[in-house]
């Protein structure tokens, strides 16, 4: 999942269209769930024809369900359901509603922001659907639940290691934040203490540097590939060196014909 943290990159971004895009103001918290609820799946029914395209018949899209979160954290947020197949927007929280509405109202944002986020959160989340896919169609469990290491120095790490690489990795081929901060060159090869420090959004940018580049040039192959191939032991903190070896088996692979990419913005 994704919050919406430092958000003032995106709003200046928008707000440079001029102050005629409508302004979106609540006066409740639940005229605030209202608005994400209809958003979201007003915008699910126009992207649906569109993804399933993309993705290929073969894979069965999530259905989208809009609840309210149960946290103190920003509600507006999104997560994939891998169990139920479902795709949930979170659309305000049981408690801080209050809070919440100041919140927004206080930015306040444009109709451009909440259609955009919406849109990004449904694509996104299908991309996590579709990797999903791909792993129990090669039938490669490390991606539901890692891989538990017999090294005790290593099982001091599960978390920070195993959990971490697989955030990284499955985040890093949509990332669509352009709100992350600053962060070092070395991101990659962070040590495990260092990574702390950028917890929240480091498999986000850390997943960027890994395939970004990659994914422009090879697509949904690149999916297929990274799906069929987990990080080993020695990797986990050795990004680089796993980035070098999904680069090469996708220099040596014959058939890398779904090399598109989806522009959905």
């Amino acid at each position: 999942m994704k919050y919406l943290a430092g958000v003032s990159a995106l709003l200046i971004a928008l707000s440079g269209c001029g102050a005629a895009k409508k302004l979106i103001l609540f006066e409740s918290p639940q005229q605030l769930y209202n608005h994400v609820d209809s958003l979201a799946n007003e915008s699910y029914s126009n992207l649906e024809d569109r993804l399933q395209e993309f993705f290929g018949e073969d894979f069965k899209l999530p259905s989208l369900v809009v609840m309210r979160a149960d946290y103190k954290q920003d509600p507006f947020g999104a997560t994939y359901d891998r169990r139920r197949n479902k795709i949930v927007i979170f659309g305000g929280s049981y408690v801080w509603l209050d809070e919440v509405v100041e919140f927004y109202n206080k930015a306040p944002f444009t109709e451009d922001f909440w259609n955009l986020r919406i849109k990004d959160h449904i694509v996104h989340e299908t991309v996590h659907a579709y990797f999903s896919f791909l792993t129990e169609k090669y039938g490669v469990g490390f991606w539901r639940y890692g891989k538990r290491a017999e090294k005790e120095s290593v099982k001091k790490l599960w978390k920070t290691a195993v959990e971490g690489i697989v955030m990284v990795v499955t985040e890093g081929f949509m990332e669509y934040r352009p709100d992350l901060g600053d962060f070092p060159e070395n991101i990659l090869t962070l040590t495990t203490q260092e990574r702390y420090k950028y917890w929240n959004d480091f498999p986000y940018i850390a997943g960027r540097e890994l395939f970004h580049d990659l994914y422009q040039q090879y697509g949904l192959s690149l999916m297929d590939v990274v799906a069929q191939n987990p990080p080993k032991e020695e990797e986990w903190l050795d990004l680089p060196a796993y980035q070098e070896r999904i680069r090469e088996q996708m220099k040596n692979r014959r058939n890398n014909s779904h090399n598109h990419t989806i522009q959905w913005k």
